[in-house]
């Protein structure tokens, strides 16, 4: 994960914020994720893109003007996306929200 982190000195870990992961069900079969709350200095891009090749899906970035950057993927990924953050210490398993 070269690059992903643009820490300038500073770890995410010490003024990490929490990190919610959630679903939404568009019609009888369709479900997308969005993952919100990452530390301002991760590259929300590059957590994209790894997380669309790992997970075979599709997904965007959403500009927030409440919650920032918000990643928003197909299907509902929430128990693959947290074991994939926690896996790369990119987020600690108290700060972690999993809801629905």
């Amino acid at each position: 994960f070269q690059g992903v982190i643009d820490l300038d000195g500073d770890s995410p870990k010490e003024e990490e914020t929490e990190v919610h992961i959630r679903h939404q069900q568009l019609n009888a079969r369709s479900y997308i994720t969005t993952l919100e709350g990452m530390h301002h200095k991760i590259d929300k891009k590059k957590i994209l893109g790894v997380l669309k090749r790992k997970l075979n899906c599709n997904g965007t970035v959403l500009a927030d003007e409440k919650h920032g950057e918000i990643l928003q993927m197909q299907g509902d990924q929430r128990k693959n996306i947290a074991a994939f953050l926690i896996s790369e210490n990119l987020i600690s398993k108290e700060k972690l929200f999993i809801h629905g």
